[in-house]
């Protein structure tokens, strides 16, 4: 799960895991033409519920596309919005 939906003016997008094993994980977000805007890897210990990503440096307003990839197999997708 990823929340919050719209994102902010703090740019804090939060990920919730919900018993996915302890790993390297993949952010990625697209734009509406499918161009990769941001690419992240997140390393997930297994213990914590929830990461914090602070994405306010990309300045993004607008919808995108957010997929959190393990290694080839896709986690998430979801749309996300951006709000200034």
């Amino acid at each position: 799960m990823v929340y919050p939906n719209p994102v902010d003016e703090t740019g804090i997008l939060n990920i919730k895991f919900n018993n996915e094993p302890a790993g390297k994980y993949k952010l990625c977000l697209y734009d509406n033409n499918g161009s990769k805007v941001y690419e992240q890897d997140i390393y997930y210990d297994g213990n914590n519920e929830k990461i914090s990503i602070s994405l306010i440096k990309l300045n993004l307003t607008g919808n995108y596309k957010l997929v959190l990839f393990s290694n080839d197999d896709v986690i998430i997708k979801e749309s996300i919005n951006f709000n200034k």
